[in-house]
């Protein structure tokens, strides 16, 4: 099955997240854990988000509810704005566009990544706006 990555790579799904996602590789940058967890969220592929998460961000999630809101959107695209990484933390600002019951949405969020044991985790996130 050959399809174009939803993360805006404009790459082969297989070459890009699909090998982060499909467990044949870890994600060097914290960049492109984000993107992979974006493309994740569009296939509903919520084991893959759960298994990158560490921390505060596992506490109160909600795997039912969250596969469920992943299926009933149309995800639109994704732009990463800025992108940094100094040894094991790194920081992802992006937006995500997608529509919710017929309402155009953009999720802007500067989320933070930390390195355990040579894999990246999505520690914590600030919505903006």
């Amino acid at each position: 099955m050959s399809f174009k990555c939803k993360c805006g790579s404009n790459k082969d799904y297989q070459v890009c997240c699909g090998i982060y996602i499909n467990d044949n590789k870890l994600p060097d940058t914290p960049e492109q854990l984000m993107r992979s967890r974006y493309t994740a969220y569009t296939m509903a592929n919520i084991d893959y988000i759960v298994k990158t998460m560490q921390g505060k961000p596992l506490v109160a999630y909600d795997q039912k509810e969250s596969t469920l809101w992943a299926q009933s959107v149309i995800w639109q695209k994704l732009e990463v704005l800025n992108s940094s990484m100094n040894n094991d933390q790194g920081v992802v600002e992006f937006k995500a566009y997608y529509n919710d019951a017929n309402r155009n949405v953009i999720l802007h969020e500067i989320s933070q990544f930390r390195r355990k044991d040579g894999r990246w985790y999505y520690i914590d996130g600030e919505i903006i706006g």
